[in-house]
């Protein structure tokens, strides 16, 4: 037994080998407490179990991101300063905790990543690119003209879908002119997929699964109980899901440009971090484009080489981005516990320049390091990047990560190979619900990102409102459906996507079937959650930039303000797209109603996919 003050271990170990240049993380761990203070840890990572007093457990749980051993030595002497006169015995412990195989070696991941594959890897094929488009010719035009010239400048053609949600006739009209004249002028391969075409394709579902007849038609038709203004991304995306089953594919926002330009301090190493996400603001879309250099690559072709890869052939595609020790360091072995050779790029992304396509501005203040000091040089230039919505947003590494990932708004492509989940057809937030359910059913994927964006470019420009700071976080149904997937994941213990599907399905039908009290208390409390987080985050945000300047704590207290506010009093309106009557109770029956029928979705979704799957990929 080793005992110091502060921190004991019961490790027991002859070796004297000094720590080597390599980075180390700790093992997540079952802990077990057991008697007079100690604890038995179990490694998930190699099964190994040791056993050591419960206050040495909290020390090393601070220990979990790759780092040095000095680094770590020195992180716990910051935390429990009266170790620091035992720097040699604690180092001695590392070195007893590695032999016992209780730390990962940086090094030794990154030589399994470089590994073949266990089994052969040939990406499925590309079914092509989906372009959701609603009422806005002029900027499907511009996108479609992008498309031309990156054909004409690269050589590789593509298959285009246009996907038309338009509510106006002559909008759909313009746009299948649109794409006659691109496919007879332009050579571009494109199709159009209007409310005829997707009415059509509703009937051939129905006649093979007629006893299915109404849960298609939510998933995939025009609801004739919402308005025309309510909001159906949802419903377009069930449509491609389903039109490229058993493929990959790729889509794009009507209003984006297929002209790549590199990320803002572009370096091209691997990075396996989270966070930080990479952001700048900029005045307006003169000084943006002024500022930003293009590239000369196709952007659809490079998605391609990586989409649907494992992470070793990825590797061997991208020999020259550097993979070192450093693209560990700082990384949680939480994120790398199930990371091997094998594992698959689910999803690839790029950044995103111009609008980043969020409502609200609310995310700024939670930037640190340059992107927060860009902001407060100057209160005039800060009430610019405050209202005018443009930025860059994306990574300025090739990262690779192991995380619920948001569709861009730009280009996203998409492994459908196996089965992925369906989405709300209507309401806002249906990509961070597809995203959750995504993640919840393939738990072990990866997304990846690449350090060059493509240009968001909405007409008119949109403007942020600093108002908005005055109204408190909301959630909506598909944004509370979210939560609750991502709530019941650790549940889940069944391995295919199948069941796992079926269990989250279960969990909306059963929670439909809940009283009107409980669900009316389980959607509050969750509202409640997410405004005591933003409360949380914002308080500490300004603790600490205790520097910051006045107009900027202004703002950041107006926020917390407003969400204090917010959870002191009962709300009555708890969604803010519910669409249907204002009163609690509707609100409350409108997520009732769709989480039912979202259920019994999943229940039968695979059985569609499935068919599709089959007839797509038919010879």
């Amino acid at each position: 037994m080793t005992e110091f003050k502060g921190v004991s271990f019961s490790i027991s170990s002859n070796s004297q080998t000094k720590p080597q240049a390599d980075y180390y993380a700790f093992d997540q761990c079952a802990a077990f407490s057991l008697p007079d203070g100690m604890v038995m840890l179990n490694s998930y990572r190699t099964g190994k179990r040791i056993l050591m007093p419960a206050d040495s457990v909290g020390l090393l749980s601070q220990c979990t991101t790759f780092k040095s051993i000095d680094a770590h030595i020195e992180h716990l002497i910051n935390i429990e300063p009266g170790v620091a006169e035992h720097k040699q015995q604690i180092s001695q412990i590392f070195e007893d905790l590695k032999h016992q195989g209780m730390l990962e070696s940086a090094q030794q991941l990154i030589g399994r990543l470089k590994l073949a594959p266990e089994q052969a890897d040939h990406p499925a094929d590309f079914a092509g690119v989906f372009i959701r488009t609603c009422d806005r010719p002029e900027q499907l035009s511009r996108l479609m003209g992008s498309f031309a010239d990156n054909q004409k400048l690269y050589g590789q053609a593509f298959r285009f879908y246009v996907v038309d949600d338009s509510r106006k006739p002559e909008s759909g009209q313009q746009n299948q002119k649109l794409c006659r004249h691109y496919h007879e002028e332009l050579d571009l391969d494109v199709d159009y997929y209007g409310e005829q075409e997707q009415k059509e394709f509703i009937s051939h579902l129905i006649q093979h699964f007629p006893a299915y007849e109404q849960i298609i038609q939510w998933l995939l038709g025009r609801a004739e109980h919402f308005d025309s203004s309510q909001f159906s991304g949802g419903r377009l995306l069930n449509h491609i899901i389903l039109k490229a089953a058993g493929q990959r594919f790729a889509i794009f926002d009507d209003d984006a440009v297929c002209q790549p330009y590199q990320s803002p301090e572009a370096d091209h190493r691997w990075n396996f971090n989270s966070y930080p996400k990479d952001t700048w603001f900029y005045e307006n879309r003169e000084q943006l484009f002024n500022a930003i250099k293009p590239l000369e690559f196709d952007p659809l072709s490079s998605h391609l080489e990586v989409l649907g890869c494992s992470v070793g052939r990825v590797l061997r595609e991208l020999s020259a981005v550097e993979l070192s020790l450093d693209t560990l360091q700082g990384v949680s072995s939480e994120k790398t516990r199930n990371l091997s050779a094998d594992t698959r790029v689910l999803i690839t992304r790029n950044g995103t320049f111009g609008d980043p396509g969020t409502a609200l501005m609310t995310w700024m203040y939670q930037q640190g390091g340059k992107t927060y000091q860009h902001l407060i040089e100057d209160e005039e230039q800060y009430r610019k990047y405050a209202s005018n919505r443009t930025t860059w947003l994306g990574s300025h590494t090739f990262r690779a990560v192991n995380e619920s990932a948001l569709m861009t708004t730009t280009l996203t492509g998409i492994d459908g190979s196996q089965i992925i989940p369906p989405t709300g057809p209507y309401f806002r937030n249906e990509d961070y619900l597809f995203s959750r359910l995504l993640k919840f059913i393939h738990p072990d994927s990866l997304i990846f990102e690449f350090p060059w964006g493509l240009p968001h470019l909405p007409e008119p420009a949109r403007q942020w409102h600093t108002a908005k700071l005055d109204e408190p976080k909301t959630v909506g149904i598909l944004g509370f459906m979210a939560d609750l997937a991502n709530n019941v994941q650790r549940l889940c213990l069944a391995e295919a996507p199948q069941q796992r599907l079926d269990y989250v399905g279960e969990t909306y039908r059963t929670l439909a079937n809940a009283s009107y009290k409980d669900l009316s208390q389980g959607i509050e409390e969750n509202l409640l959650h997410a405004r005591v987080a933003v409360i949380n985050d914002q308080q500490s945000m300004l603790a600490q930039q205790p520097d910051s300047p006045e107009f900027w704590k202004k703002d950041v207290l107006r926020l917390i303000e407003t969400n204090k506010n917010g959870i002191a009093q009962v709300d009555q309106r708890l969604f803010p797209d519910a669409g249907i009557g204002e009163s609690r109770q509707q609100q409350v029956d409108e997520c009732r109603k769709t989480l039912g029928v979202f259920g019994d979705s999943l229940a039968i979704w695979v059985q569609l996919w499935d068919y599709c799957r089959k007839n797509n990929t038919r010879t």
